[in-house]
């Protein structure tokens, strides 16, 4: 089976052209069927009357014309794009769809079997799309049987607009049918509405006269009776009035034929004695609603040149704002048709009022993604879980559920995908793309957190996003995504609403007292404007009649309200309750949901009413199926202020109830309708559903990474539990959550006072410090030695065990907190009651990782023996398991420990085991943190381009999650490795581009390492003085603070030596010995906790007893220096040994073997300004 563009399924041909194929297509996006057009693949580019015109040129042409139009009795375009053929262009062949028409039949062939008002009516269906493209200026062109089908539901539509031009518009060529086409044109002349109108009589004497009017059998005969001959009306079988009308249609001279559509209609009706119909609602909507757009050139040459940006591969993100009603969708919808005529693809999402499911605003973004980018069956699991529940049928493969991860990393590994799916295609299949995100002031805190991260990539990529909102419901949000351009939409002025009249009302719409009242009324609101014209046309009968009738001073005393309530009342008392119920609801309406509520209601009876009053229109945006909804969200609005607080309630218990119902037992319904379900509750005033609802809606939040919504689901089902005693262990697991959700935020203080809520309830909790904290740190140490020796206690209950491991868990992130805070007594009180408790429960993920951190905490005191038994502990405890995330984070964890004690081989290994797993996981932050530790071990092994590279792929995937750590993080390391390479400008320049976020960091390693490179950079570069300023920062930090990590090692080293260089040309500065005196104390306080520390005291005490003028005692440190940073493997220290060895020393042969073996090194490393300093003493020499 053909496919197109992954997304379309050649079923069968159903029609043919010159130019173009039609099929009849299966849309895998929507499930439903559609016809596609497609240029034939053979064609030359030159139809048969169209010779030099580019076919694809009117294809597009023809898309972009049919998007604007909006009638019931004119065929529905859909998506345009181009398939994947290799062209001489690059673009492939071009294809649009459109609705399918099953069963259709050509107007000729539904009017065999018709009587004469049948087939009046058909005619007059046709004339009436007619007149709509001739009041907006539009000439078909090739109106013939075979364009004007009629539906099994006997409606007529007019299509192939192929040929179509705006009035008076100039072209090369005669194009039409010749059987079908007016003296005139053939002639060469303009084609204009009597052109068209000729064609109906040609069509309406076939219907009446059993054939055609001319010699159609030989061409030159042919034209001959176009020119000269007159149809022979005789043959006519239809009543005089009928002749009389067709053989003015036919007339040789356009003047003399019917100038209007409009005419034609009221003579068919006056033939067969009828009054002419009258303005039905669906028409005359499709003068308002589908109008030209106007009064907005300006915006619309910026976006198009902002669409050529993109097209040449500059992507960029854009923010539209304006009041509700302004125009956004409709000028938003403008920029998607060109777009999509230029080969654009556009995906698009909106987001919902109420009750929203997670990302849903990316939702039909990410079905089309997962479509074209192509996806294995474990990236299916992770989009099914938070996005696209049918993905499944989809793809047409099943899904694999994903391992499970921790909140925060289950939301980098869902945006993640996404993220790579928007690169994939790009690299595979390039094209450029626009995403259209509306109604944003509803989305989620999960789906701007989406939205920032694809943000910090589209400026190196061909898309451009471009995200609605009200200015006037979250003008905040210009703030909350600062990197989105922004473009505001005001009201129109007064020539703008004078074109937008015109185009609505035709001629009458340009009377200045239409204009007038239009602008006083409505002062420019395009909404206001077309219902005020709405409510006009209502009163007169017909839009263009508006100008014949005396107009109001004013249309409304009340206003915009007034109106609004107008339109509602037109619908009837019972179809008014059922849509009372779909505003509670949402605008969109779920005709399944209503279903279940109002099973006695005939729901298609109820949306034709609604519609007809313009209440309810069909949303089609392409991307996902059909959707009815209100037609403006001020109806729904309206609607909802009138509902009293009883009404309200009854309501929502109508809705609760059919949302139950709707979901029965489905995981997959019932995961995507919780948010709303705890909604509806909360507004039906069921506090015990509300709660139960509320708190799954926080644990999906959690989940998404949705963290202020979770915040706020998880705070109110704090509030609705009761305070009795069965409850305290869910309160105490909602409290948990709730820590989490802080975490994620980063609000650590809160975070911690969730945790704390947590342990109080479960009869656990923190000490308040002093003798309390100390005595209690000491009967955890105790615990746990009672533990090591064999006496291990486990529970066998269930919930004994469930509860046990929630308070392991919240002891692991309070331990976590304290760690960020650099608080190490607290965390390792907070880690052993993690552990103590973990090891009653017995295996776990918990436990694995207690035993982890366990390994950590214990390096950092006196008992470090113990590090390496829970190193091995927790290893075993992660292989019984066998969760990959527990066993990445194991690696992870035990891989800084062995970094920390010079097991380089073993660390590495742990190290990539885990970014390997972190990876499959698709867990970035994680993934970054371990390719951080690797990058802090190669710098500390002088691997400088290690440090270098895999930092920089560390600022790639944080700056699109905007990590500002981690950014910050890899820019300083990259720093390091500059520096020690003697690229100070380079090191300088990325540090001042991260200064605030190290400087203000709440992490006071970060802030040390940031401060500790920025010293060394400038000290080096030669700016002594301002390289002194940032060391004594730095020094003033070290002094408050422990070490607690194996990366700062090559600050405090740098900071010494730093000090001892400038010591040794001012030995008699106090102040200076006294620091330097300080930083070598820190320095073997770290070498303490890390054994990697011990070449670099040994090297930094040697030459600070060279200033105090202890040779012997120098020598013998620098040779135990050397010694150890060899058996350590830390070849930057051997090298500074070495050099340090052959100044000092007398023996010419001894000094040269240092001096050549440092500057080896050196070179091997590559770092330049240490070898510079060798070379100028090789040289002295």
């Amino acid at each position: 089976m053909t496919q197109i563009s992954g997304r379309y399924n050649l079923i069968q041909e159903i029609g043919k052209g010159g130019m173009s194929t039609v099929f009849l297509a299966d849309d895998r996006l929507t499930g439903q069927k559609v016809a596609l057009k497609r240029v034939l693949e053979s064609h030359s580019g030159i139809g048969p009357l169209a010779l030099g015109e580019d076919v694809r040129v009117a294809l597009a042409q023809e898309f972009r014309l049919l998007a604007s139009l909006r009638h019931p009795n004119i065929i529905s375009v859909l998506d345009y794009g181009f398939d994947d053929t290799i062209t001489s262009e690059g673009m492939g062949y071009p294809y649009y769809t459109m609705d399918f028409l099953p069963e259709a039949i050509t107007l000729l062939q539904a009017c065999q079997d018709e009587v004469l008002e049948g087939k009046v009516d058909l005619f007059i269906q046709m004339l009436q799309a007619l007149t709509y493209l001739h009041r907006r200026g539009i000439i078909h062109r090739d109106i013939k049987p075979s364009n004007v089908l009629v539906d099994a539901k006997r409606q007529v539509k007019l299509l192939d607009f192929g040929l179509s031009v705006m009035r008076g518009q100039q072209t090369e060529h005669t194009s039409g049918t010749l059987t079908y086409m007016a003296p005139e044109v053939l002639k060469g002349e303009f084609a204009t509405e009597a052109s068209d109108l000729y064609a109906v009589g040609v069509m309406l004497y076939e219907v009446f006269a059993g054939k055609h009017p001319f010699h159609n059998n030989n061409i030159t005969h042919l034209i001959q009776d176009i020119f000269h001959q007159t149809p022979d009306t005789s043959l006519i079988d239809a009543p005089e009035a009928i002749v009389s009308i067709t053989q003015r249609l036919l007339h040789k001279s356009p003047s003399a034929r019917y100038q209007s559509a409009d005419e034609v209609i009221a003579d068919l009706t006056r033939a067969i004695h009828r009054q002419p119909p009258k303005e039905t609602n669906a028409i005359r909507e499709s003068f308002l609603q589908a109008s030209a757009l106007v009064g907005r050139d300006d915006e619309l040459a910026q976006m198009m040149t902002v669409l050529d940006q993109t097209i040449s591969g500059e992507g960029s993100a854009w923010l539209i704002g304006g009041e509700s009603g302004v125009g956004k969708s409709r000028f938003v919808d403008e920029v998607r048709i060109r777009a999509l005529v230029q080969g654009v693809m556009v995906l698009r999402g909106q987001a919902v009022s109420e009750g929203s499911a997670a990302y849903q605003v990316w939702r039909g973004v990410v079905r089309w993604l997962a479509l074209v980018a192509g996806i294995n069956a474990h990236e299916a699991g992770i989009l099914q879980a938070d996005l696209v529940p049918d993905i499944s049928t989809l793809i047409n493969k099943p899904a694999v559920d994903p391992p499970p991860l921790d909140p925060q990393a289950s939301q980098t590994r869902v945006q993640a995908l996404i993220l790579d799916l928007f690169r994939r295609i790009q690299r595979d299949n390039p094209r450029p793309m626009m995403v259209i995100l509306e109604d944003l002031h509803w989305a989620g805190s999960e789906d701007l957190s989406l939205l920032q991260r694809l943000n910090q990539i589209v400026s190196k990529m061909p898309i451009m996003i471009i995200g609605t909102y009200r200015d006037d419901e979250r003008p905040n949000l210009p703030q909350i995504l600062p990197s989105m351009n922004q473009l505001s939409l005001k009201r129109l002025n007064a020539a703008s609403i004078a074109a937008l009249s015109e185009t609505m009302l035709g001629t009458s719409g340009r009377l200045p007292e239409v204009i007038d009242l239009l602008q006083r009324e409505t002062e420019g609101n395009v909404y206001f404007l077309v219902e005020v014209v709405r409510v006009l046309a209502e009163d007169v009968g017909a839009l263009d009649q508006i100008g014949t009738m005396t107009l109001p001073e004013h249309v409304f005393a009340g206003g915009i309200q007034r109106i609004v309530q107008r339109r509602l009342n037109i619908v009837s008392r019972e179809d008014y309750e059922l849509l009372r119920v779909a505003a509670v609801i949402g605008r969109e309406i779920d005709i399944d949901l209503m279903r279940l509520i109002a099973p006695e209601k005939d729901i298609d009876q109820w949306l034709a009413a609604c519609s007809d009053a313009a209440v309810l229109d069909v949303a089609n945006t392409g991307m996902v199926e059909a959707r009815w909804r209100f037609a403006h969200d001020k109806l729904r609005e309206s609607l909802l202020d009138e509902l009293t607080p009883t009404q309200r309630r009854e309501i929502n218990i109508r809705v609760a109830r059919a949302l139950e119902a709707y979901c029965g037992d489905d995981p997959l319904k019932i995961h995507k309708m919780t948010p709303a379900l705890a909604y509806h509750w909360s507004q039906a005033g069921n506090t015990e559903k509300e709660r139960n609802y509320t708190i799954t809606a926080g644990e999906q939040s959690l989940h998404t990474g949705a963290y202020q919504e979770a915040v706020d689901y998880l705070k109110r089902a704090l509030e609705l539990y009761d305070r009795s005693d069965s409850s305290r262990l869910a309160r105490a697991h909602t409290y948990r959550q709730l820590g989490q959700a802080y975490l994620g935020m980063g609000n650590i203080a809160n975070a911690r006072l969730a945790f704390a809520n947590a342990l109080d309830l479960l009869q656990y909790g923190i000490p308040p410090g002093g003798w309390r904290l100390q005595v209690q740190l000491l009967w955890q140490v105790f615990v746990q030695i009672t533990r090591l020796i064999g006496l291990k206690p486990r529970v066998s209950d269930k919930i004994e065990r469930a509860v046990l491991l929630d308070i392991a868990g919240v002891y692991e992130k309070i331990a976590e907190t304290f760690y960020f805070a650099n608080n190490t007594v607290y965390a390792i009180y907070a880690a052993l009651r993690s552990l103590n408790t973990a090891e009653k429960a017995g295996l776990s993920n918990e436990l694995a990782r207690s035993y982890a951190n366990m390994c950590l905490g214990a390096s950092l005191t006196p008992a470090r023996f113990l590090a390496n038994i829970y190193s091995k502990r927790a290893e075993q405890v992660a292989d019984a398991i066998d969760d990959m995330a527990t066993k990445a984070n194991v690696k992870l964890v035990t891989g800084i420990y062995y970094a920390g004690i010079g097991a380089w081989d073993t660390a590495e290994m742990n190290f990539k085991s885990a970014a390997e797993s972190y990876y499959r996981l698709g867990d970035s932050k994680r993934l970054e943190q371990t390719l951080s530790s690797l990058g802090h071990m190669h710098a500390i092994l002088g691997n400088f381009d290690e440090t270098i590279a895999y930092n920089h792929d560390i600022g790639i995937t944080a700056s699109e999650r905007r990590d500002e750590q981690m950014i910050a993080s890899s820019h300083i390391w990259r720093s390091i490795a500059y520096t020690m390479r003697h690229q100070e400008a380079e090191a300088i320049a990325m540090l001042n581009a991260v200064e605030s976020l190290f400087t203000q960091s709440p992490d006071e390693g970060i802030c040390i390492i940031g401060s500790g490179a920025k010293a060394l950079a400038h000290y080096r570069q030669g700016n002594i003085e301002l390289g002194m300023l940032w060391a004594d920062k730095t020094f003033r930090m070290i002094q408050n603070t422990a070490p607690t990590s194996f990366s700062l090692l090559p600050i405090y080293a740098a900071i010494t030596g730093i000090y001892l260089n400038q010591l040794a040309s001012k030995p008699d500065d106090s102040s200076l010995r006294t620091r330097t005196q300080h930083t070598i104390k820190t320095l073997k306080a770290y070498a303490k906790t890390f054994p990697i520390g011990k070449p670099s005291v040994w090297l930094w005490e040697g030459l600070y007893r060279q200033t105090m003028g202890q040779s012997q005692k120098s020598e013998r440190l620098l040779h135990k220096a050397l010694e150890t940073s060899i058996n350590m493997r830390v070849p930057y220290i051997q090298a500074c040994s070495h050099y340090e060895l052959g100044k000092i020393m007398v023996n010419p042969q001894k000094r040269q073997h240092h001096l050549q073996q440092a500057r080896e090194i050196f070179m091997e490393i590559g770092t330049e300004y240490d070898l510079q300093q060798v070379n100028e003493l090789l040289t002295i020499q």
